[in-house]
């Protein structure tokens, strides 16, 4: 059905993979700090921290007016994304991402979402320093 889970995707332009490496930078730079918890792996695996991480990449995406055709170019995104940011952190990036798309609609995966968005947003148009988000839901705070 899908050919692109049998290698690597490589976004459909230079402006997508671009974006989404340094997109995936600024994320990694608050999961350096969540790593040490205790309780990482299963919240890594959560409905809110994967609808955060879909949100985060796809509101990059809208901010740098990458153009996508259809929803086959947007997974191909959402999966360098997360190839960039959790290739030390999980055995399957397409395994999580799959999963990932298949929570929308899930409660928590969508306020995770609108979170990882706004978060991406509000860091962009300097109304926060840091999207912290991330940091306060590993942390419990």
């Amino acid at each position: 059905m899908f050919g692109f889970f049998k290698k690597k995707p490589t976004p459909p332009n230079e402006q997508a993979r671009e974006t989404l490496s340094r997109t995936a930078t600024i994320i990694e730079l608050n999961l350096i700090l969540c790593r040490s918890t205790p309780s990482y792996k299963a919240k890594l695996s959560s409905d809110f921290v994967r609808g955060y991480f879909i949100g985060f990449f796809d509101a990059s995406l809208q901010y740098s007016k990458t153009p996508l055709r259809d929803d086959e170019e947007f997974f191909i995104c959402m999966l360098y994304g997360h190839e960039a940011l959790l290739r030390k952190d999980i055995s399957s990036t397409t395994e999580y991402t799959r999963a990932s798309i298949h929570l929308q609609g899930v409660e928590g995966f969508d306020k995770g979402q609108a979170a990882g968005g706004r978060d991406y947003f509000d860091f962009m148009n300097k109304t926060i320093n840091s999207p912290v988000t991330l940091l306060k839901v590993f942390h419990d705070n």
